[in-house]
């Protein structure tokens, strides 16, 4: 893993000058030479997640000057601004200079959240400046989705213990409840299984808590209903 336990770290958004009239809340520094700054800089940001499962509808924003290229766990998710098809390295100018209202703009796109792991994760950006004379740098970026609680097992009852005469029937009424989740929902399955019991049992309908059970010859019966 990357070592980044030197860098310098601050509140965004963070540059250095003025974009558009928007000051950096971290200032990074652009060298000793104004007529020779570095042309790219580069950003990580660790953040945990718990069940990555549960999380849908992942959104990246981001702010820029001038290009960007942005990772979720080593995965390029976004690229803006910046050739593509080509490799991109520390040298690499951003395409076109920013200006104005496109420097405080804000671009969204959508991340797929299997790329998120469960603990821990790492939201990495690379921002190229258009040339090493660029007067201004501002970068400010946001990971954003829904996130569901962990999903839990179905709660589930087979019903009292009952004694019947054959050739009577078992009337079996099962309860099961579910959480819903997780979202989008998946299908709750239950079935109604023999445990022991010296013959063979059918069931009426072996997938509805509401049932009812044939026995082929008398004796003591484990029935089981699962969800």
């Amino acid at each position: 893993m990357f070592n980044d336990n030197s860098w310098a770290s601050g509140p965004a958004p963070l540059g250095y000058s003025d974009a558009n009239g928007l000051w950096p809340a971290t200032t990074n520094s652009f060298g000793a030479d104004s007529s020779s700054k570095h042309l790219t800089y580069y950003y990580r940001h660790y953040f945990t997640v718990a069940n990555p499962a549960s999380v849908t509808n992942l959104l990246l924003s981001v702010q820029r000057d001038d290009g960007v290229i942005v990772y979720l766990n080593g995965t390029g998710i976004l690229t803006n601004n910046l050739a593509t098809g080509v490799a991109i390295t520390y040298l690499s100018n951003a395409l076109e200079v920013v200006g104005g209202a496109d420097e405080t703009a804000i671009y969204t796109h959508p991340v797929n959240a299997s790329l998120l792991l469960p603990g821990t994760n790492v939201l990495a950006a690379e921002v190229h400046q258009s040339s090493r004379t660029s007067s201004d740098l501002i970068f400010d970026c946001g990971l954003t989705g829904e996130g569901y609680p962990i999903n839990q097992p179905p709660t589930v009852q087979a019903g009292a213990d009952q004694s019947i005469a054959l050739p009577a029937q078992a009337h079996l009424r099962a309860s099961i409840a579910d959480d819903g989740l997780p979202i989008p929902p998946g299908l709750l399955a239950c079935a109604w299984t023999k445990v022991s019991g010296p013959g063979l049992v059918t069931f009426t309908e072996p997938t509805s808590p509401m049932s009812a059970a044939t026995f082929s010859v008398p004796g003591n019966y484990v029935l089981r209903f699962l969800g």
